[in-house]
């Protein structure tokens, strides 16, 4: 046993982690064997390894995630697939331990485009079942089910939102301002454009507080325009030509009366509008949470990997790897990385 330890002290100090495994295996050192296999960039052997202790035991999400994470890196990611489809099961009917855990796994499903299936009913809140509503939305489930579901949120979650609330305002707009009212009925035509458009200004309304800064100014802004074009409307009325000189001032004057509540809407609105552009709101609502990490070849990091496997500790080749994946927009790779180095910079 001690001229083994010293084996391994030797292997340790000449960088040759193939000897070294080999003891640790004949020694039946599993635990360490996994260890060795991960710190030495053998990253695909090491999650094998700890695969085969995910499901009989009920690992956390986090174990899920680590060999994962390990799949991901060697380039094997129809296998990091599997395992995070094995962790959306341990999470069936259970709620997430943390809002911290939610956002880990919400985030790990999205890059690997597994927002899907049993994914769909893990028990997210509110607002993350409003992003993944978002999301299917965007990507063509576009039902009048799934979009009345998505406008009823009480933030916009994403593209989606803006996209098709903006239409649905659009449509209502065109269907009010269709409505004429010159001519034989007009009063009851007047009373329909009245109630058609207030119908588009109810829903106007619904909307202005889940709107990000751009769709509420838009949004605000059809209203205006809608109840400014009806003022005008009124006031151009014809004029009926048996209608006297003296009937004039009269007529005008109940025309600008009917106009007055349309102007004092367009005006309230106009003041909606100057006030979200004078907050400067950022926007809410990006793409970002829909676009994914870009792939890293395993011959990107190769010259890297072939360090690590000698020396473990290099944190140059432990860099050059995180930058590579946080350049591709692989932020939880990127994280893995940073947590090697800080492990390397704690021992020194």
């Amino acid at each position: 046993p001690k001229s083994c330890e010293n084996a391994q002290s030797v292997a340790v100090k000449i960088g040759d982690y193939d000897a070294l495994l080999s003891l640790l295996r004949l020694g039946k050192k599993n635990a360490e064997v996994t260890q060795v296999l991960e710190s030495s960039a053998r990253f695909d052997e090491a999650a094998r390894d700890l695969e085969k202790s995910l499901l009989p035991n009920g690992k956390a999400v986090k174990d899920f995630m680590h060999v994962a994470i390990l799949f991901e890196i060697s380039g094997h990611l129809a296998d990091r697939d599997r395992v995070l489809g094995q962790m959306v099961g341990s999470l069936s009917g259970r709620a997430f331990v943390s809002p911290e855990e939610e956002s880990l796994v919400y985030s790990a499903l999205n890059d690997a485009d597994l927002l899907k299936g049993k994914a769909l009913s893990l028990k997210w809140n509110e607002s993350r079942q409003c992003q993944i509503l978002d999301r299917a939305v965007f990507n063509g489930d576009a039902t009048k089910k799934s979009v009345d579901t998505l406008l009823a949120c009480k933030t916009a979650p994403g593209p989606a939102w803006s996209l098709h609330a903006t239409q649905r305002v659009e449509a209502l707009d065109a269907a009010q301002s269709k409505i004429g009212f010159y001519g034989n009925g007009s009063k009851r035509k007047f009373e329909r454009r009245l109630a058609a458009i207030n119908v588009m200004a109810k829903e106007v309304e619904r909307l202005l507080p889940a709107a990000d800064s751009a769709t509420y100014s838009s949004l605000a802004s059809r209203a205006k325009n809608a109840y400014e074009t009806l003022a005008k409307e009124i006031e151009s009325t014809p004029i009926p030509a048996e209608a006297t000189e003296e009937m004039m001032p009269e007529i005008r004057q109940g025309l600008a009366s009917l106009a007055a509540p349309m102007k004092e809407k367009a005006e309230a609105y106009a003041g909606f509008v100057a006030k979200e552009e004078a907050a400067s709101k950022s926007s809410a609502v990006a793409a970002s949470d829909l676009k994914k990490p870009e792939p890293v070849a395993p011959s990107d990091i190769a010259k890297s990997i072939a360090v690590l496997r000698k020396d473990p500790q290099d944190r140059a080749a432990l860099s050059q790897i995180r930058d590579i994946f946080a350049r591709k927009g692989n932020t939880r790779v990127a994280a893995y990385f940073d947590g090697r180095m800080k492990q390397v910079e704690a021992r020194q």
